[in-house]
């Protein structure tokens, strides 16, 4: 605002009234109220409130008519009846506001429905403005936004019917406060539930849940002897003894000596052996290698086997039936098989059938002059091995 702002500060000092008395009569914020009086109207979110702010304190200051003494006069005398408040104010105001926005729509030729369908404004809302009924608003936020778009449409002047708006509401709001402090207020009854000497002692509320507790109790109490109540007048019936202690409590009459002896005996099952696994001869003749020594293996019988050629290890584990293996050496081949009959042997061609027996453990070693097999001693130390010419 360019005009000069009055001297707030200076009337209310006058008139006796502290700052924060100010505001709560006025129901204006402390910091808007010492924004007018040191004349910082920039700091209002928009002119239109420094402008609304600044009538409605002077107006309770009495500044706009100093023939009064203003509002703010009645703040020093509490015990002085209070003016008379005219609640039509705020009415009267709205009224003038709805007329002028319903002038300016019905002078651009426009409809209700039209003006909703253009403004996205529901139309009730429409007709709430237009008819001063503000008060129909779910808030006095969303009615001051819907005015600030319904002006902005019709193409009049936003900020002053802004705060044309700012005026109803505080009239309305000066009407509720000098209602309230004229309503006498009523006496709150003490409290006489507990005896004075006690009442400095227990609050209500410590009472309340003390009782509330005792109610729980209570019932829980009556609930448990119901049920024990109910429990014992139930008449026990007699239930069978269970299977096994029936079974085992019968007595079995135990048979003499020549029903035994003419009682037929149950046959035992004979328990065969099952021969162990073997696999399908099968004619082979072995083939002819390089070395000086040929050892050609013929696995019968699922078993360990472990070869040495020249002292490296070609084979190590357990060899499946029917499995052919042929090793081919120039100083020495070792074999090593953990069930002698289940492995034919063929030494430089020649068929030296089995290693061994069933289940007998065989070491031995071939060379180019010779089959040798370590034969145990009775004295301790290795097996002397034992030289047998080749067929």
């Amino acid at each position: 605002m360019d005009n000069p702002t009055p001297d707030f500060q200076g009337a209310r000092i006058a008139l006796g009234v502290s700052i924060e008395a100010a505001a709560t009569a006025t129901r204006i914020k402390r910091h808007y109220l010492e924004w007018l009086e040191q004349g910082q109207l920039d700091k209002f979110p928009s002119p239109a409130q420094a402008q609304g702010f600044g009538r409605a304190y002077a107006s309770f200051l009495g500044i706009d008519n100093p023939g009064q003494r203003g509002a703010a006069s009645q703040i020093k005398s509490p015990a002085e009846p209070a003016p008379a408040v005219d609640h039509a104010a705020a009415e009267q105001i709205f009224a003038a506001l709805g007329a002028r926005l319903k002038f300016s729509r019905e002078r651009l030729g426009l409809s209700l429905p039209d003006t909703a369908s253009h403004t996205h404004i529901p139309e009730h809302y429409l007709g709430y403005m237009e008819a001063g009924d503000f008060g129909a608003f779910p808030s006095p936020v969303q009615a001051r936004g819907m005015l600030s778009n319904y002006a902005a449409f019709l193409g009049t002047e936003e900020n002053e019917l802004l705060l044309q708006f700012a005026e109803g509401l505080q009239a309305g709001h000066q009407a509720r406060a000098a209602a309230d402090t004229s309503r006498p207020r009523a006496r709150r009854r003490p409290w006489r539930l507990l005896p004075s000497w006690l009442a400095p002692y227990l609050s209500r509320e410590i009472v309340l849940i003390a009782l509330l507790s005792s109610g729980l109790t209570a019932i829980f109490l009556w609930s448990t002897g119901q049920v024990l109540s109910v429990q014992g007048q139930l008449t026990p019936q007699p239930t069978a003894p269970p299977l096994g202690q029936a079974v085992l409590s019968s007595p079995t009459p135990e048979p003499s000596a020549t029903e035994a002896s003419l009682a037929p005996q149950p046959e035992l099952p004979v328990l065969v052996e099952a021969p162990p696994e073997e696999a399908t001869p099968v004619a082979i003749t072995p083939e002819a290698g390089q070395g000086p020594i040929q050892v050609f293996l013929i696995v019968r019988q699922r078993t360990y086997l472990r070869v040495i050629v020249d002292g490296v290890e070609q084979f190590d584990g357990r060899a499946a039936p029917g499995a052919n293996l042929s090793f081919s050496g120039q100083q020495t081949v070792s074999v090593a098989v953990g069930n002698g009959a289940a492995v034919q042997a063929y030494y430089n061609q020649t068929d030296l059938g089995a290693l061994g027996i069933q289940g007998e453990a065989i070491s031995i070693t071939f060379t180019p002059e010779e089959v040798t097999t370590p034969t145990a001693t009775v004295a301790s130390g290795p097996p002397t091995p034992t030289a047998t010419a080749p067929p």
